[in-house]
């Protein structure tokens, strides 16, 4: 069995919502389009659709690093809001319980 952080599947899901209502929320709030940020970026129209439309199931770190970089944030920045603390403080309680429940059976 392959050991290491297993999430589930809705945690996967909502991380890469969260993800996509960012990007859309920065585009609103800076007064650009898509294809605009994907001009700005250099991120392909395909590959931001995919993000924004949660086709890409594991976008690379890199793509959403252009992002950040396209409205003047660092990835830290961009990961900082209440969504994202509000998925990683669910995300860091099941992966309590998993370690808990992995003890348990030890």
């Amino acid at each position: 069995a392959k050991k290491g952080v297993k999430i589930s599947e809705f945690q996967h899901t909502q991380f890469l919502k969260d993800i996509s209502k960012r990007i859309i929320s920065l585009c609103k709030l800076k007064g650009i389009s898509t294809l605009k940020l994907s001009k700005i970026s250099g991120v392909s129209q395909n590959k931001l659709n995919n993000i924004l439309k949660l086709k890409d199931s594991n976008p690379e770190i890199i793509v959403l690093f252009k992002i950040s970089k396209a409205f003047g944030l660092t990835l830290a920045e961009f990961f900082t809001t209440p969504e994202f603390e509000a998925t990683y403080d669910d995300l860091n309680l099941y992966l309590d319980k998993s370690k808990l429940n992995n003890q348990d059976h030890q």
